[in-house]
């Protein structure tokens, strides 16, 4: 049984390009052996103002902001080419909603990334029709976010997203 690789936040910003306020991911975690990364983050009250007053809810959108990073952390540590490109999103496949309850702010979420397979730049081509195929892999991660909020004592589905990512030559900023 392999260990649990622990990944902090100096780490991750390797891996993604954004930086405050939009960088999410403060800590991950790759199972080597199942090849399933997990990521803890919080979203905080700030972050929903307005939706909607007087009963505030967390857009799905603040949700995928963190599944689609969790996933970009995954592709980096998959590949040695990250080391030299830079992994990004470039599209997003079947998403889903799952839980009956709409998630309230101080949602702990919990994601789970994992490798899906990766296309061919045809396929890829054909499923997301923008001039991607120049690339030569690209990867599909599965991900899955469980989150716990209010009086919850045990996480449970919220969403799960499929997302195509790239490797890229960007030059990487020493920050």
């Amino acid at each position: 049984m392999k260990a649990l690789i622990r990944y902090t936040k100096q780490d991750i910003e390797f891996f993604i390009k954004e930086r405050e306020p939009f960088f999410k991911i403060w800590e991950c975690f790759l199972d080597a052996g199942r090849g399933i990364l997990t990521a803890s983050t919080v979203i905080y009250s700030e972050e929903c103002e307005g939706h909607f007053p007087g009963k505030t809810y967390v857009p799905l959108i603040r949700i995928s902001e963190r599944m689609a990073q969790t996933g970009l952390v995954l592709v980096g540590v998959l590949t040695k080419e990250a080391m030299e490109r830079t992994p990004i999103a470039i599209g997003h496949g079947v998403g889903a909603a799952l839980s009956k309850r709409f998630p309230r702010p101080e949602l702990d979420l919990r994601l789970e990334a994992r490798e899906a397979s990766y296309l061919s730049p045809l396929v890829l081509f054909q499923k997301i029709k923008t001039a991607i195929f120049l690339q030569k892999k690209c990867f599909v991660i599965d991900i899955l976010a469980h989150g716990k909020w209010g009086k919850m004592d045990q996480f449970t589905p919220v969403a799960s997203l499929r997302v195509y990512y790239i490797l890229i030559d960007v030059p990487r900023q020493n920050d």
